[in-house]
C-alpha cells in the first residue's frame, strides 16, 4: 500500500494541475454530480472549483477522497495522456454535440454522436451518449427516435447504479412523450423526476427548473391549470436573474476550436469545458425566463393583470439579456395583449407588432403565428374587419406551416368567434368546428 501511495504521489506531481482538474470535473459532470456533492463535508464547493480549474493541486489524501466519491481509483486521474485520450475524445464529442444542440444544430449533434463506437466504452459512458442522442432527437422534433435512445440510456444508467443519470434520462423521456402529445405519460415520468429533486438524488438547479416547468406544461395540457400554477410557483422561487451569456459561450467555443486547429489540445479542452459550462448556465436561465412567461400567462387568464404584467416585463428583460428572442417576443406580445385589455389599442398594436418582428427575425413561425392571432383580436376590438380577417388568415397559414396543433385550434376558435360576431354564422361555425376537430386531433 505504501509503495502504491508513493507511486501515486510521484504521478500526482507529474500530472499538470489543470489536466488533473479537468479530469475530475469531466467525471463529476458525467455523473451529474454537483461540486457540493463531490466535496461533501470534507471540502467546500469553492475548493472543488479551484481544483477543477487547476488553481489548486489537491493533496494525495484529498485526491483519494475525491476519486472514491467519483467511483474511480486514483490512478484513473493520474494516468498518462495517451491512456486517457480515448475517454477524453468521447468527453469532447459529447461536449461538442451538446453545444451543437444549444446552438440549434441538433442534426450536427446526431451526426457526431452516431459516429461513436459505443462498444469501446463503459455502460455508463454509453448511457451518456444515448442520453445526448435523446436530447438531440427531441430538439430535432423526432420524439420516437428520442424515446428509443432514452430508454436505452435509462437501462444502462440503472444497471450502472447511477441514479442521477437515470433521472436525467427520465426527464427527457417525459419531454419526448410530451412532444408526442402524450401528456399523461409525460406526467408519470416527470413525477419520478420530481422525486429525484425532493429526495436530493439530483441537486442540479437546471434539472429542478426543467422538472417543475415540465410538470407545469403536462398539467396545462391536461387542463389542470390550478395544479400547474403550483409547480410554476415552485419554479419561480428557483429562477434567478441573468446577464448576457450567449456571446461569451460562443466566443469560448471559437477559442477552443482555434486551439484545437493549432494542435494545443490541452487549451482546446479547457475552453471547450468553459464553453459547455456557460451554455449550460444559459440553458438554465432561458428555462427560468420561459417559466416567467408561462406563469404570467396563467395569472393573466385568472385576472391578476397587474402581477402578470410585471412578470412579463421581467421575462422580456431576461430574454433580452440572455439573447433568447423567443422568450422576448412572447413576453412582448403578451404585454401587447394586456394593453389591448386596457383599451390602449395603439400601444397594443405597437407591442404585438414588435414581438412578431422579433419572432420572424428568428424564424420562429409558432410565436409569430400566435402574435398574429393577438394582433387580429386587436383589430376586431377596433372594428377593423378587413385588417382582422387578413391577419387571422396570415396567422392560420403560419401555424399550419409550423404544425402547431394547440395554437392552430385557438386561432380557428378566435376567427370563428369573430365571424359569428360579424353575422357570418355559417362560416364562423365551420371554423369553430375546425377548432374542435383540431383539439380532438391534438
Amino acid at each position: 500500500m505504501r509503495v502504491e501511495q508513493k507511486m501515486a504521489r510521484e504521478e500526482l506531481v507529474k500530472v499538470p494541475a489543470v489536466i488533473l482538474g479537468s479530469r475530475l470535473r469531466a467525471k463529476r459532470r458525467a455523473l451529474h454530480m454537483s461540486q457540493h456533492q463531490l466535496g461533501g463535508e470534507d471540502f467546500s464547493p469553492s475548493y472543488v472549483s479551484a481544483v477543477e480549474r487547476g488553481k489548486i493541486r489537491p493533496s494525495l489524501k484529498a485526491l483519494y477522497i475525491l476519486a472514491d466519491r467519483l467511483g474511480e481509483p486514483v490512478t484513473y486521474f493520474l494516468q498518462d495522456e495517451g491512456i486517457a485520450r480515448s475517454g477524453d475524445l468521447l468527453e469532447e464529442t459529447i461536449a461538442a454535440a451538446t453545444i451543437a444542440i444549444y446552438q440549434d444544430n441538433p442534426g450536427g449533434a446526431i451526426a457526431k454522436l452516431q459516429s461513436v463506437p459505443l462498444e469501446r466504452h463503459t455502460p455508463e459512458m454509453q448511457a451518456r451518449v444515448h442520453l445526448a442522442l435523446g436530447q438531440a432527437y427531441i430538439a430535432n422534433h423526432q420524439p420516437a427516435e428520442a424515446i428509443s435512445h432514452l430508454q436505452e440510456a435509462l437501462r444502462l444508467a440503472e444497471s450502472a447504479g447511477n441514479a442521477s443519470l437515470a433521472a436525467h434520462a427520465r426527464l427527457y423521456q417525459g419531454n419526448a412523450y410530451y412532444q408526442q402529445q402524450k401528456a399523461g405519460l409525460a406526467l408519470e415520468f416527470h413525477r419520478r423526476c420530481l422525486q429525484a429533486v425532493t429526495d436530493g438524488t439530483v441537486k442540479d438547479l437546471d434539472f429542478a427548473l426543467s422538472v417543475y416547468a415540465s410538470l407545469g406544461e403536462d398539467l396545462l395540457a391536461l387542463g389542470q391549470e390550478k395544479d400547474a400554477l403550483a409547480y410554476y410557483d415552485d419554479a419561480m422561487r428557483l429562477a434567478q436573474s441573468a446577464s448576457n451569456l450567449r456571446s461569451l459561450a460562443a466566443a469560448q467555443w471559437e477559442i477552443s476550436t482555434t486551439y484545437k486547429n493549432a494542435n494545443d489540445l490541452l487549451q482546446a479542452r479547457v475552453f471547450a469545458q468553459k464553453s459547455l459550462a456557460t451554455f449550460e448556465a444559459l440553458h438554465m436561465l432561458s428555462t427560468a425566463a420561459g417559466i416567467r412567461n408561462i406563469y404570467a400567462s396563467i395569472l393573466s387568464n385568472t385576472g391578476e393583470m397587474a402581477k402578470a404584467e410585471a412578470i412579463f416585463l421581467e421575462a422580456r428583460s431576461m430574454g433580452d439579456r440572455i439573447g433568447d428572442a423567443a422568450v422576448s417576443a412572447t413576453a412582448t406580445i403578451k404585454l401587447g395583449e394586456i394593453a389591448g385589455q386596457k383599451n390602449d389599442y395603439a400601444q397594443a398594436e405597437k407591442l404585438i407588432r414588435r414581438g412578431i418582428e422579433q419572432a420572424m427575425a428568428q424564424g420562429n413561425e409558432l410565436v409569430a403565428g400566435q402574435g398574429l392571432v393577438s394582433l387580429a383580436q386587436v383589430y376586431v376590438a377596433e372594428n377593423q374587419r378587413e385588417d382582422a380577417e387578413k391577419t387571422f388568415q396570415a396567422a392560420i397559414s403560419k401555424l399550419e406551416e409550423a404544425g402547431a396543433s394547440d395554437a392552430l385550434s385557438k386561432a380557428y376558435f378566435r376567427y370563428g368567434q369573430a365571424l359569428v360576431a360579424w353575422g357570418e354564422s355559417a362560416k364562423g361555425s365551420a371554423y369553430l368546428e375546425k377548432a374542435y376537430l383540431q383539439t380532438r386531433k391534438a
